[in-house]
């Protein structure tokens, strides 16, 4: 695993040192004409690289890897008979993740919303102290961020059954 890391590391300094040298290179023209973000787009792309790289070369690609010495050791030790019952178990089990997942993301997303809504409503209530002072609101306003913090409950709780469910399947 460590090689791994080495040689993204190398691919990514080298991509990182051209990428530099070549902006060295540009005339003084684009230099006053584009913008800045120019350096930390590149930036950005070498740190993706960097990223889609160590998850596909390692983690993907070793799983693929035994997944493969797994269907041959089954087929050639136990026959084609196991080796379809667990490509079976595999598939069913993949289509279940996927489908639940997509339900969790929607889930995840509602909770985010509400967590957004409720730290928006608790710093503008707050700001607004002197104005909610003087009109003799505060049991309003508690009773609207009360609203919001059972609404954030009840969603979290949604996202923690349905990951609970997820874990079990």
């Amino acid at each position: 695993m460590n090689y791994i890391t080495e040689m993204i590391q190398v691919g990514i300094k080298k991509l990182s040192s051209a990428s530099f040298k070549h902006l060295h290179k540009l005339d003084l023209n684009y230099h006053k004409t584009s913008s800045k973000n120019t350096v930390f787009g590149i930036n950005r792309a070498l740190r993706s690289i960097d990223g889609g790289l160590r998850f596909l070369l390692g983690f993907f690609a070793q799983m693929a890897i035994e997944f493969l010495f797994l269907c041959g050791t089954l087929y050639f030790c136990c026959g084609k008979k196991y080796l379809f019952n667990m490509l079976v178990t595999f598939v069913a089990y993949t289509l279940f993740t996927n489908k639940y997942s997509e339900n969790r993301i929607q889930q995840i997303k509602d909770k985010m919303n509400i967590d957004k809504r409720q730290e928006f409503y608790q710093n503008e209530s707050i700001m607004n102290y002197e104005t909610v002072k003087q009109f003799n609101n505060e049991a309003l306003e508690k009773s609207r961020y009360e609203t919001i913090l059972d609404k954030l409950y009840s969603q979290a709780m949604i996202v923690q059954n349905s990951l609970t469910k997820l874990n079990i399947g």
